[in-house]
């Protein structure tokens, strides 16, 4: 399963002392994130240009996993998360057939009973 996993930096100010220790923070942030593309999981990501965060499309087995993935973010505690399960072309093909498919027989069984309705009286 795919994921979409956004995280932007939480809104805080530091101290001028705490910068070194957050810049730190970053560096190892970023080789964890290169790791886990060299392991297959990270598909995609990047950083945004205006602000601190950054993206990232993981292909893991469960929504544990990347439960599992953000908690050991090493700056996990300093950033907002969102996920977003990703679905597929075909996947949405899929659902949108079988959502016009039920339409198609609800309104069938509607007319039906309509007609039936309409030759009682």
């Amino acid at each position: 399963m795919q994921y979409l996993v956004i995280g932007r930096g939480k809104d805080f100010s530091l101290p001028v002392d705490a910068w070194a220790t957050m810049a730190e923070t970053g560096l190892r942030t970023v080789e964890y994130l290169k790791n886990l593309e060299a392991d297959g999981k990270v598909k995609m990501s990047g950083a945004f240009g205006v602000e601190w965060g950054g993206y990232m499309v993981l292909d893991v087995d469960s929504f544990d996993e990347v439960t599992s993935i953000i908690l050991m973010c090493p700056g996990s505690t300093s950033i907002n998360w969102e996920v977003h399960p990703i679905a597929t072309w075909q996947g949405v093909s899929d659902s949108l057939t079988k959502f016009g498919d039920k339409a198609r027989a609800t309104m069938a069984r509607r007319q039906q009973s309509s007609q039936q309705g309409k030759g009682s009286s």
